[in-house]
């Protein structure tokens, strides 16, 4: 008689079971009838066994992934490499995944994942910066189980390479007097210099201490630009100039940038001249003062409220003349290259944004030195494969010079690159809030016509989107009002007969038809740009809730309005034009959009007043999505960190840091939900810790994938989503939201009914 644990979905239940011992590892026959559990799995532990083994009654053995090598924590110095490795075994072989602190790892530059048909799997970060400190774990899942295995990465400060920096050999303490003026507040505190002299020069640092410890923070002249300018436009009558903002902004937020340049082709250089110190973005158009045949060094110095950066590195341009023709968009068939890689003709440079599909970077041609954007797609499958080859055919068919266009691409076995054109601009709501540009409804109204005409084009190609938000719509440079289109990792071709279902988009932003998971057609597009032009007329978003599901509920409703405070100052046709858009049924498309009243009205700038709009609800929009963006990373922390003058401010970086860490926990649990068959589910709750907990679904205890029906979303406030298309009886059962950290772990749970209308 051998004495077993048996673990079922249910529970755990001991039994005895009556078997014949077949070899000395404690393999056996079970001869008794044994009760089907659900998935028809069933996991023995005899006492003699020294490995786990699950048993299907089929006869075909399932193990659950273990980790024959665990990680180990390392102390590394900055800047040299590492690599975090172990030996996973399993079957079927488990899928792998990395962690930093919760946040799951990407490959890219910094961050390498290797792993072979042994078990052997390996993380290596290629050069180690401070910033990486923290908890890596690597978790393995298969249909048995879920596992992982984690480690500590330390940079020791001891054996840090040195940077460069100002060596100051006393430091004295700020005593208000004539000149002098200290207040201070229960949040902030104020330093007030009057008359300022040259012994006033210098960098300071405040300081502050309770119980909890001490923390300082240093305000100086921020560093220089990251990289040297470059020609990003060249018309006949004007260049932009394009570079990177500096790496520290010296403790103070950059105000403005400086730009100047030197003339070489004279008897001797000329003395550097400065052409604006009022530059607000990382672009600024040259439109006098330079000679069309002239030889230039450009260069920049970043600005914040202490004073100027060192100039950036220098660049050298020579002018020339550009014809007309050479200003009209030139579009070519793109065929991608399969023999070269990227590298080969083309310099990568700086990341320039990421995407739900890859990352995207500032590129220069190594013979013409063009420069242009490269979006690497993150494609080490199949399906990511194919969904990038999908969107670099639909952009040979998207010649319009209201949508960003693709000139090459490169298909190799290790990475796809799509070489799309350049645009300097920015965002256009970036471009909105800059002080220097008038906030008007005709100005609206243009970049609406804009729009509006780029998406009749990809219309007329019977091609959707899926994807219009405001990041998406770029301007051409930082002083016209030109826009373009970009970002079609989402859109798609609709094909004659077939309906078209999709689960993905941007909840504030997404049409009725996606959320409920029913077909859509080209006017799901006319939806996304009501939204864009609410927020370009008000500075309010019409179906922004508290988390992703209430925006959906929202949306999925067509619940909203004008606020009256808002829409003071908008004319009657420009809400009418907006009601058409924001329907579930009967939107306006393009044709009829681009033919309403609103898009005519101010043709004749003697018609209407055209008043100045408020900015600043745009600029709390704005600021409420960045800090969506940014989430919980501590950026305050982070430039203490890399930019702290001793051990103390260490020591009070850490000790603010460990008072924010805290074990998973749920501020909103998940509720049971009764629905129809057909319905669209969405199971949520909202989620606290840090570091941010990494979450799993669990479906009657077995971990649910990413596919067309099941989606998951897991946002930087907390919220996180499980939504389910066109559920049937099947998908009835218990569903899980299982969260850990490196402080513990958390779960919650509810119940999904789904009931046949036919009974």
């Amino acid at each position: 008689v051998q004495i077993a644990k048996l673990k079922a979905p249910q529970g755990v239940k001991w039994m005895r079971l009556y078997g014949k011992q077949v070899n000395d590892y404690g393999d056996f026959f079970v001869l008794a009838s044994l009760q089907m559990w659900k998935r028809n799995l069933l996991l023995v532990q005899m006492k003699e066994i020294y490995h786990q083994r699950t048993y299907s009654l089929t006869g075909k053995t399932i193990t659950a992934p273990v980790f024959l090598t665990e990680l180990r924590s390392q102390d590394v110095p900055d800047g040299f490499p590492v690599s975090f490795d172990c030996v996973i075994v399993g079957n079927p072989p488990p899928t792998v995944r990395w962690f930093k602190d919760g946040k799951m790892l990407e490959e890219n530059d910094h961050y390498m994942i290797n792993e072979d048909q042994e078990g052997h799997h390996q993380l290596i970060i290629t050069a180690v910066l401070p910033t990486d400190m923290g908890v890596y774990r690597c978790m393995a899942e298969n249909d048995s189980g879920i596992t992982s295995s984690k480690a500590e990465l330390r940079v020791d400060s001891e054996y840090t390479v040195k940077r460069k920096s100002e060596k100051h050999s006393t430091c004295l303490v700020v005593v208000e007097g004539l000149r002098v003026c200290v207040t201070n507040t229960s949040s902030s505190s104020t330093l007030v210099l009057s008359d300022v002299l040259p012994v006033d020069a210098g960098r300071y640092s405040l300081f502050v201490q309770n119980r909890g410890g001490t923390a300082h923070q240093t305000i100086n002249r921020p560093d220089p630009p990251a990289s040297c300018p470059f020609v990003s436009q060249l018309t006949r009558s004007s260049l932009v100039l394009s570079w990177s903002g500096p790496c520290f902004d010296g403790g103070s937020a950059i105000t403005a940038y400086v730009v100047e340049f030197q003339r070489l082709d004279q008897t001797e250089p000329g003395d550097w001249t400065e052409i604006t110190n009022q530059c607000q973005n990382t672009s600024y158009r040259v439109r006098s003062g330079l000679d069309p045949q002239g030889q230039y060094r450009f260069r920049v110095r970043a600005c914040n409220a202490v004073g100027a950066s060192d100039p950036s590195e220098e660049m050298l341009v020579f002018l020339f003349e550009v014809s007309d023709a050479q200003e009209v968009t030139s579009y070519v068939e793109v065929v991608p290259d399969t023999t070269h890689k990227v590298r080969d003709h083309y310099h990568v440079h700086e990341k320039l944004g990421v995407g739900k599909f890859g990352d995207v970077y500032r590129m220069t041609h190594k013979q013409t030195g063009q420069v242009y954007a490269g979006k690497f797609y993150r494609a080490r499958v199949s399906r990511d494969k194919k969904a990038a080859r999908q969107e670099i055919k639909l952009m040979n068919e998207l010649r319009h010079p209201k949508l960003v266009q693709c000139f090459a691409a490169y298909d190799t076995p290790s990475e796809i690159v799509m070489i799309l054109e350049y645009i300097a601009g920015g965002e256009l709501f970036e471009r909105i809030v800059d002080e220097n540009l008038e906030h008007t409804e005709p100005n609206i109204v243009n970049y609406m016509r804009q729009i509006l005409e780029g998406i009749q084009y990809i219309h007329s190609k019977h091609i959707i989107h899926l994807d219009l938000k405001p990041e998406n719509i770029i301007c051409v440079n930082s002083a016209g009002s030109l826009i373009k289109i970009i970002d079609f990792g989402l859109a798609c071709k609709l094909e004659p007969g077939k309906s078209l279902l999709v689960l993905h988009g941007t909840p504030e932003f997404v049409a009725p038809e996606v959320v409920n998971y029913e077909p859509v057609d080209l006017t799901t597009d006319m939806w996304s740009i009501g939204v864009i032009c609410y927020i370009l007329l008000s500075g309010e978003s019409p179906f922004q809730g508290n988390s992703d599901a209430e925006t959906l509920a929202l949306v999925t409703a067509a619940q909203w309005e004008f606020d009256p405070e808002s829409f003071v100052d908008i004319t009657e046709e420009a809400k009418d034009f907006i009601s058409g858009l924001l329907r579930k049924d009967k939107r306006l498309s393009c044709e009829k959009a681009l033919a309403h009243p609103w898009i005519a009205l101010f043709e004749d700038s003697n018609s209407r007043s055209t008043k100045s709009l408020k900015k600043e609800k745009m600029r709390r929009y704005l600021a409420r999505q960045k800090w969506k963006k940014t989430g919980k990373a501590l950026l305050a922390l982070t430039r203490m960190a890399l930019n702290a003058l001793g051990k103390e401010a260490k020591q009070a970086v850490a000790s603010l840091d460990k008072q924010l860490w805290s074990e998973p926990r749920f501020h909103q649990a998940l509720h049971d939900l009764t629905e129809s068959c057909g319905a669209t589910v969405h199971l949520a709750c909202t989620i606290q810790g840090y570091p941010d907990p990494e979450v799993v679904w669990l479906f009657d205890d077995a971990p649910l994938e990413k596919n067309r029906r099941v989606q998951m979303n897991y946002d930087q406030n907390g919220a996180c989503t499980l939504t389910l298309a066109q559920v049937q009886p099947g998908d009835s059962g218990i569903y899980k939201c299982c969260v850990s950290n490196s402080l513990g772990r958390a779960l919650c749970s509810a119940k999904l009914t789904v009931w046949s209308v036919m009974g």
